[in-house]
């Protein structure tokens, strides 16, 4: 079984979120919330049933697609797409409903013309969706679409582009929403106000993963090449 091999190490003051980390760590202390180290959190995704689904589907990414940035380009991807996997475990949720979280964190944002904040890519995301030519079923498409059309909106949007794209099993699609829109927000320590508000989560298991989230963005390397090597 595949373990990390290198110790990582932890945020100090000479990178750019530590004050924020500091933060953090003092707020989900007094809040009791138990946070999973990086150590812990790659070694799950390692032990995952669907790591080897991460990585190929990682691996075979439609690179042209994607918006070129180091914001919300391909590594982006990559973290959301680590985050997803381990809150798709958790839930214990079906290969075909993990592929399809996958399929939403790495192409969630190809609707991107720049790197502010911009309520319409997700949508236009979701219109070239098709382009794609995925190897998934058109009721699954549909909530691929839904998706990643609602991901850059408002919580109180969802129903709006559910009823859009007219999709039947609406509690597995709103799940598959939920673990994108978390994944999505863990990763915002990469820009320059990382705080991550606790309230916003929309899963318990996203609430332990915040400090992983600091911690990933300060091993990045580390953590890309032991797990795609």
């Amino acid at each position: 079984m595949a373990a990390l091999t290198k110790p990582f190490k932890d945020v100090d003051e000479s990178h750019h979120t530590y004050n924020f980390y500091l933060l953090q760590k003092d707020e989900l202390k007094n809040a009791h919330i138990k946070q999973i180290n990086l150590t812990e959190f790659v070694n799950k995704i390692f032990e995952s049933k669907h790591f080897e689904l991460f990585k190929n589907l990682f691996k075979n990414v439609k690179d042209d697609f994607l918006y070129k940035s180091d914001k919300h380009g391909k590594m982006h991807n990559f973290r959301v797409s680590l985050f997803a996997v381990y809150i798709s475990d958790e839930l214990k949720l079906s290969e075909e409903d993990t592929k399809l979280v996958l399929y939403a964190a790495m192409y969630h944002d190809i609707g991107r013309r720049n790197d502010l904040e911009d309520l319409s890519h997700g949508a236009l995301g979701a219109n070239l969706i098709d382009k794609l030519r995925l190897p998934i079923k058109s009721d699954d498409l549909k909530i691929l679409k839904c998706v990643i059309a609602a991901h850059s909106l408002s919580d109180l949007n969802y129903q709006d582009v559910e009823q859009k794209y007219c999709i039947q099993e609406k509690k597995r699609c709103r799940q598959i929403y939920q673990i994108l829109k978390d994944a999505d927000a863990l990763d915002r320590v990469r820009l320059g106000q990382p705080y991550i508000k606790r309230d916003y989560l929309r899963t318990n298991i996203a609430e332990h993963l915040i400090l992983t989230a600091y911690q990933l963005e300060n091993n990045f390397n580390l953590i890309y090449n032991e797990i795609m090597e």
